[in-house]
């Protein structure tokens, strides 16, 4: 079960990293039980969405907890 909780904090961090807006490539992304919590600012709030949705795409049964700030 950890190295599936392992596999999929990696998977969402390269999912962030590989995206093609930077402010969600500057996001951060942790794992408390089973909860994938995002963290970081973004310009708009289409990012912070869009940010949310690309982890949602990687989070299987995890709750996306979307703590994103729009600055």
């Amino acid at each position: 079960m950890v190295i599936a909780a392992e596999r999929i904090l990696a998977e969402a961090q390269r999912a962030l990293a590989e995206c093609t807006f930077h402010d969600i490539r500057s996001l951060e992304v942790e794992q408390v039980g089973d909860r994938l919590i995002l963290h970081g600012k973004v310009s708009s709030y289409y990012h912070k969405q869009q940010a949310q949705e690309v982890i949602r795409a990687v989070a299987r049964d995890l709750v996306v907890d979307n703590q994103v700030a729009v600055a």
